[in-house]
């Protein structure tokens, strides 16, 4: 098994995100509001898109992203993320499977861009790059915060961009 470095950044504001087009493109930053983009990649397990992120909804979501260019050996995805993290909640967990290996652990307590190496080396060619979401601290806010949402919230996804290397 390969070693993953991980990272977590307080977010960029002056990079610009790419906003328009209904194709993937590998490199920008693609906005997880609703985008065409967004629609494209956020699979099951997934809210409805918000104005400025998108929830997940339960313990486990898909995202897939487009067959990455030839070539390519691994993929550093970087996603702008925020836990759910009521008053009794102190931190989210975020586990990110690639088939059954895993390639991501985050703990999650603010708004960041928060980093994973993707091995894709021996993917198939043309083959999607599928991600399993794991949130095992997901809660409902119905629960929590005496609220009428009934989803069971683990993380608030803004952005993604991903960079073939």
């Amino acid at each position: 098994m390969r070693a993953i470095y991980l990272e977590h950044f307080v977010p960029d504001a002056s990079r610009t995100p790419n906003q328009g087009g209904n194709s993937w493109e590998w490199g920008k930053k693609i906005l997880l509001n609703g985008t065409p983009q967004s629609r494209e990649i956020l699979k099951e397990g997934w809210s409805y898109p918000e104005d400025a992120y998108t929830w997940s909804a339960g313990h486990e979501a898909l995202m897939v992203l487009p067959p990455p260019p030839v070539g390519t050996g691994a993929v550093l995805l970087s996603v702008e993320m925020s836990p759910y993290c009521p008053t009794t909640i102190r931190r989210q967990r975020a586990h990110v499977f690639h088939g059954e290996r895993a390639v991501a652990s985050f703990s999650l307590q603010t708004l960041g861009v928060y980093h994973a190496i993707i091995f894709v080396d021996s993917l198939p060619a043309n083959e999607p790059i599928q991600l399993r979401w794991q949130f095992p601290d997901a809660q409902s806010p119905a629960k929590i915060e005496n609220s009428g949402d009934p989803r069971i919230l683990g993380a608030a996804l803004r952005s993604i961009t991903a960079n073939p290397r």
